[in-house]
């Protein structure tokens, strides 16, 4: 899984590097997985959605550990590289 992981964030890196880069931001797994599906080569999420699907308003109103827990859900339902809006995290 730690190689799964480098390999993802060397990708992203040279996505980032070329330029042009498109994220969709995924508030769950499933979100993650449309985007994926719909050609998008990374994604990323958003502590907003994130926190608006658990219930809780944005502002750091989420815990670290749920919104880690969160990000781990969608991270496992993809196969493309993610990044993370975590807030204060």
């Amino acid at each position: 899984m730690a190689r799964q992981a480098t390999e993802r964030a060397e990708a992203f890196q040279e996505m980032n590097r070329k330029g042009n880069l498109l994220l969709l931001y995924a508030w769950d797994a499933a979100s993650g997985r449309i985007f994926e599906e719909a050609g998008f080569a990374a994604i990323g999420t958003t502590s907003a959605g994130i926190s608006y699907g658990c219930g809780l308003c944005d502002g750091e109103c989420i815990s670290r550990e749920a919104m880690m827990r969160e990000i781990a859900v969608i991270t496992a339902g993809v196969d493309v590289p993610v990044t993370a809006d975590i807030e204060a995290g």
